[in-house]
Parts: C-alpha cells; structure tokens; sequence
C-alpha cells in the first residue's frame, strides 16, 4: 500500500525518470555541463542543450562556447545538445562575404555594369543581351538580378559599358556592311550627331581609337566607335 511519485527536475538539471517512495528522498537531479541547459523534466544528459546565435557554431563535441564561423560562411539561429556539435555553411563559389552571415543571403556576387545575374545561385554573371541594360549590382546568394529592356524600339551592344545605363540604349547606324550603335545621350565630346524620326542619336568619336566610319573636322580626323569595337 505504499505511495510512490515521479521525481522530476527543474530546468537546467536532469535525471533519469523514475519512482521514489513517497516522502523518502530520491535520487538527486544533477546540473547540465557549463554553458548547457534543459527544459523542466529532462531525463538525460543528452537533453541539455546549448541556444546558438546566428553567425555561430559549436566546433567540437561537448564544447560549451560558440565559435563565429569565417568570412564567406554563415549558419542561422540553431540549438545543439550536448554531445553533439554543428557547422558552419559555406557561400557558393564565386560568392563572398566580408564577415559571417546568419543566413545565405549575407553572401554577395559582384556584377559589372552590362551584366546581371540571370538564375539564382548561378556563380558566373551573364551578358544582358542586346536591348537590354544594367548598371553594375551586387546579388544576394538565392536571387536573381535585374536587366532592363531599352524601350520605344532602341537597342544596346548587350555587353559591357555599352549596356552598363539607360543612355546607352539607342538606335543603330548602318554604313555599308558595318553598323555603328548610338546612344540616346551623348558621352564625348565632340560626338556624332544622328537625328532620326525626331530625336537626336550619339556615336562617340575619338582620335585615339580606330572605327570604321571618319570623319574630319578642320584638321582633325576622328574615328566614331561604339563599345562593341
């Protein structure tokens, strides 16, 4: 006829469940290792636990103090019991990060003007294509980035600096069996003037470099050239 309880412990402590006579003392619950904790009634060691921040992880097995993860890793919010240890995730290739993240989009790829980053997660950037532009970005591991279309019919080489800002779209000028690509805002000086339907056209014009159109001015000879030369 005797009565017996369930022992249970505090938060914090643990120990293996069983039965004690009523009013008789137990078996005593036991302290989680420094640094762990449990939840109220914890039957094991194995049951205590350690929160660990974002941007850190638990190296080594039985640790008791979180380590930050590198440069170009992150790891998010997570618990590890004790007996257990965890790891940090590495950014893609071709994706970095100047401190630890707390999750994938703390890495970061670099795209130059004239390219995007046309899939998620690709690591290498793609041209914009013709009739499109965008300025240089920087893309979060896990998006896509953004090209924009030239409107009103207007074009762009599709690479590089002649696809790098809206400017650059513009409209071709063909002479002969070579086309020269113009932009809608001018970008040297002097520069080619082409009016077509209305609206004046750019082509850059230079002594330095080589295009296949020349023109004289007194008694100066420029080439007018597009990015695509």
């Amino acid at each position: 006829g005797a009565n017996y309880e369930i022992k249970h412990c505090s938060a914090g402590k643990y120990n293996e469940e069983h039965y004690v006579r009523a009013g008789m003392p137990g078996s005593s619950c036991q302290a989680c290792p420094s640094g762990y904790t449990s939840a109220e009634e914890a039957k094991s060691i194995n049951e205590c636990y350690i929160d660990v921040p974002g941007a850190y992880h638990i190296a080594n097995v039985y640790d008791s103090t979180p380590i930050i993860c590198n440069t170009s890793e992150y790891k998010e919010a997570h618990r590890v019991y004790y007996g257990e240890s965890s790891s940090c995730n590495r950014c893609l290739e071709g994706y970095t990060s100047e401190e630890a993240g707390t999750d994938s989009s703390s890495c970061k790829i670099y795209c130059a003007g004239g390219s995007y980053l046309a899939n998620v997660n690709d690591t290498i950037c793609s041209n914009v294509g013709i009739g499109y532009w965008a300025a240089e970005s920087v893309v979060s591991q896990g998006e896509v980035g953004v090209r924009n279309p030239c409107s009103d019919g207007m074009t762009t080489i599709g690479f590089g600096t002649g696809a790098d800002e809206m400017w650059d779209c513009g409209r071709i000028l063909h002479i002969g069996d070579n086309k020269i690509y113009l932009r809608s805002k001018s970008k040297t000086t002097p520069s080619l003037n082409v009016r077509i339907d209305g609206t004046t056209y750019y082509g850059n014009m230079s002594t330095d470099i080589k295009g296949n159109l020349r023109i004289k001015s007194g008694t100066t000879t420029y080439s007018v050239y597009d990015d695509s030369m």
